[in-house]
């Protein structure tokens, strides 16, 4: 899939580079790195488990499983709860959500 969209995807890379208002989003550079390394890392980690997944569970699936251990883990710290515990949103614990996922 990536390889047949090589060419248009070097295109669209090069035209955003070549205007800041495509790379703008309204917040500090920092922070814009810190999503997009977010992001990348996320997919990273979804892959991974989508190509050892023994159940086949589609590519999206592991998408929203890591997104959603991400949130969990960010809302725990935010609000300075122990890993595992209920996050404070009244969802599963974590611990729970990666057993049953697995």
């Amino acid at each position: 899939m990536f390889e047949a969209r090589r060419t248009h995807t070097r295109k669209r890379q090069a035209l955003i580079a070549a205007h800041a208002e495509l790379r703008e989003r309204g917040v500090p550079q920092a922070t814009a790195a810190l999503l997009a390394q977010t992001g990348t890392t996320l997919f990273h980690n979804a892959f991974e488990r989508w190509i050892e997944d023994s159940k086949k569970r589609d590519l999206a699936h592991h998408l929203q499983q890591a997104l959603t251990e991400l949130r969990l883990l960010t809302a725990e710290t935010g609000t300075g709860k122990r890993r595992g515990k209920t996050s404070s949103k009244g969802g599963a614990k974590l611990s729970d959500r990666r057993r049953r996922d697995s």
